[in-house]
């Protein structure tokens, strides 16, 4: 998560009653319950916290039939596109960095098995780099997406390349995948 957005700064060095508010405010699912959770602030040059956070929840899929259909990132996900545009006439700045690092782990039903397993995801665009893996092993799906963006000035021509990258950022944290129930 990045440090300063939603005041995670302050969140961390809070209490616990502060902490799990914060998680409640801040965690982008419709019902879920936290069973247990840690915020550890990381006193390094470029400021950073470690969340952990184990959630319980009665309904993160879709199920239609013996299928079961989950979007795997349910926490970070971008839907932000920039509009096409015909022809750009200014520079784009892009004035904040960061780096994004998610591991969502699922404890899944003995009952089930993936049908389909989206491929590993790799973007990379002078805007950024984007990655994201799905591993399903011993009754655990394991989801990993890790975003850098870059700062700096680039050339209205790229424009494009930008309206790319983020529009592929949103399809691959939309990827669903597909289980299978064996009764």
């Amino acid at each position: 998560m990045q440090y300063e957005n939603g005041n995670l700064n302050f969140a961390v060095t809070g209490g616990y009653d502060e902490q799990k508010k914060w998680l409640q405010n801040y965690i982008d699912i419709p019902s879920f319950n936290i069973s247990s959770f840690s915020m550890k602030n990381m006193k390094t040059k470029v400021p950073s916290a470690i969340i952990t956070a184990e959630l319980a929840m009665d309904r993160f899929a879709n199920v239609s039939g013996k299928r079961i259909f989950l979007t795997p990132n349910l926490m970070n996900r971008n839907n932000f596109a920039p509009e096409k545009m015909e022809e750009r006439k200014t520079e784009i700045v892009r004035k904040m960095a960061y780096i994004d690092a998610d591991t969502i782990r699922y404890k899944l039903p003995e009952d089930i098995y993936p049908e389909f397993l989206p491929e590993n995801v790799q973007i990379k665009s002078s805007f950024g780099e984007y990655e994201a893996t799905f591993s399903v092993e011993q009754g655990k799906l394991v989801y990993i997406r890790k975003i850098k963006m870059n700062t700096g000035t680039f050339p209205a021509s790229s424009y494009k390349e930008m309206v790319d990258f983020y529009r592929a950022i949103s399809k691959a944290d939309n990827t669903k995948m597909v289980f299978m129930s064996k009764t």
